[in-house]
This record gives structure tokens, sequence and C-alpha cells, in this order.
């Protein structure tokens, strides 16, 4: 320092202090874990803090990029301009569209000591429906009952649970009779399944079909295809017994009774009795009980058709002429046979010795 007045140096102390600002960045990364393929985690937030004691600048900062997405915050666009002590929030989403991790990393540049990064990483994760079998073909049943259970599996083999979210309701003459899934929604956690039972039932004959649908929001939605066939059945049987007094006269007199003892009623059923040699000038007549019908009477052979209800029967008396001399061997065969799409169950066959 430079002085007129004669003097010797003078000396000249100068003090000041230096400021700035100073970035945190809390936390530097954020782990969303698993999250459901197609949908959205919880936001995140990561906190820009300006430790300093003047004002600082993030003059940069890498946009987030599917599947990480920005959700808001207090932070505004860049330039983020941050006072001393204070600081902002950026909050963060995971929407994975895909299974498989993934992985982003953000730069955040300030004019300010603590520039740094934010890592951003996720897992997209999904459950994955298979059914099996995807038909159930019961096959042919008789009228009036019900077919033993068959069984659906319903199985997740992803790796994420998945909900089934509607399950069309079986309806007759099918019916589903349990199984371990829910009412739905239906819930199976990964690697896990549950099972659906179904029955038929058919009140007709005929051929039966039903297509049910599972739908879920995971993949593997499909249906299940039932289908049945309803046939009607009888068991059909047929008696003969003689009146043995009156062969000594020269005269057969015999009945066959025909009966149904169901499932299923028979309308025009066969009774057929074709007569041995050995008798001449036979004739007949038919009541029925129960329901059970006929012809009144006729002669000849027989060849009636004759209605069948459950529980019912009719019954034929034979009278015919024994051709002589006596005594003499007779054989003779009655048959009652249901219409072919009336399958009986048993043979319906007897013999007059």
């Amino acid at each position: 320092m430079i002085t007129n007045s004669g003097g010797g140096p003078v000396s000249l102390v100068l003090n000041g202090t230096g400021t700035q600002g100073a970035l945190t960045i809390t936390p530097t990364a954020l782990a969303f874990g698993n999250q459901t393929v197609g949908t959205t985690s919880a936001a995140s937030t990561v906190t820009l803090a300006n430790t300093g004691t003047v004002a600082l600048n993030v003059t940069a900062l890498t946009a987030a990029a599917a599947p990480f997405a920005l959700a808001g915050g207090t932070c505004g666009a860049v330039p983020i301009t941050i006072a001393a002590g204070t600081n902002c929030s950026l909050n963060y989403t995971f929407t994975p569209t895909a299974t498989g991790a993934a992985n982003q990393t953000l730069t955040v540049t300030a004019n300010a000591p603590g520039s740094g990064t934010i890592t951003l990483g996720g897992t997209g994760v999904q459950g994955n429906l298979t059914i099996t079998p995807t038909s159930i073909a019961f096959g042919n049943q008789n009228v009036g009952t019900t077919s033993a259970a068959s069984t659906v599996t319903l199985a997740n083999t992803g790796n994420a649970s998945l909900d089934v979210t509607a399950l069309t309701a079986a309806a007759a003459p099918f019916a589903r009779l349990g199984g371990t899934c829910s009412a739905v929604p239906i819930t199976i956690a990964a690697g896990a399944n549950c099972t659906l039972t179904y029955t038929f039932a058919p009140s007709a004959a005929g051929a039966a079909n039903q297509t049910l649908t599972v739908t879920t929001a995971a993949p593997g939605s499909g249906t299940i295809a039932l289908s049945g066939t309803g046939v009607l059945s009888a068991d059909l049987s047929i008696v003969q017994t003689v009146n043995e007094g009156l062969i000594s006269s020269g005269m057969i007199q015999y009945t066959i009774t025909a009966a149904n003892a169901g499932p299923s009623a028979v309308t025009g059923a066969t009774v057929t009795d074709t007569f041995p040699a050995q008798l001449s000038g036979a004739t007949w007549t038919c009541s029925g009980l129960l329901g059970g019908s006929c012809a009144v009477s006729g002669s000849g052979n027989i060849s009636q058709l004759v209605n069948l209800p459950v529980g019912g029967s009719v019954s034929f008396s034979v009278t015919a002429n024994i051709v002589l001399p006596l005594p003499v061997s007779i054989s003779n065969t009655a048959t009652v046979a249901a219409p072919a799409v009336r399958p009986i169950r048993t043979p319906a066959t007897t013999a007059l010795p």
C-alpha cells in the first residue's frame, strides 16, 4: 500500500468466507422388487437436499424411461433450484411390461459438489395359467343317472400369483360338483394349483355340449369343453310259467310275463314267442300291470309291441293243443327286446322246458 504521509509501510488485512451449495441424494438407489407385469408399483421417493450455504442448481437430470417413470414430486423441471438448507423430492414408479429384471441409472448434475446417480431396479413377474385337460368327454350316460366326477386342474406355472376373475358356470345337464378351487375370484399362488370337478346327469336322450370360459389377466385364459350323450336304458326281464295240470289232457297253458325294472321307460319293446311244432292252434290274451300295455288278444306266434314303464309289466296267457301222441318233449323260448335306441342292460330270454 502506498501513502504520502512520509511514514513507513502500512498493512491491510482482508478477510472473507467462501460459500457454495452442496447436493446430497437420498437414497441413491430404489429397489422396487417383484412387480406383476402390467401393474404399476407404489411410488418411491428420492430426496435432493442442499446442505450448503447458498442456493444450487441441478442443471441436468436423466429422464426415467419405461418401465420406470417419474411420477411427480416437488422438484419441478430442470433446472431445479434448491435454496440453501432446503430440499425437494422426485417420485418414481415401476410398470413392467415383461417378466425379468429391469435396471436404469439416472445422472444428477449440479453446479455444486454432490452430483451423482440414482439407480432404479425391479423385476417383472407374472402368473401363467394352464388348464388340464381342456375338455371332458363323459361319453354315454343313462338318462336319469349321474356320471362319476371328472376333474380339471387349474395350475399357475408362472412366478407370481394370479387371479381367475371369471369362470362360466356349468349348466344342466352338467354341474360343478366341487374341487379345491374357491369361488371366483380364484387366487392361485405361483407354482400352485386347484381343481374343478364336474358331473353329467342327462334328463333326456341325445348329445349335450357346453363350453366354459376361464378368464385371467395373466397369460393362459382358455376354455373347458364338456360333452356327453344321454342314453335310455332298461333292465327288461321275461319269465314263462306252465300250468302242468292240463298237459295230460292234450292241452298246454302257460304265461309269459315281460317286465321293466328301469331306469328308463320303454315304448315299443317286442315280445316274441315262436311256438314249437309240437303245439297247434295257439291263442293268447294279454293284460298289463302298473302301466304296462299290449294287444288284448291274438292267435299264432307272438310278435307284439308292448309298452313297459318303469316297474310295469305285461302278461301273455297262451293256450295251445299238444300234437299227439303223448308223452312229448316241448321246448319253447320267449324273448323281449327294446328298440335299438334303448339298449337293454341284461339278457331278456326265457326257455320253457
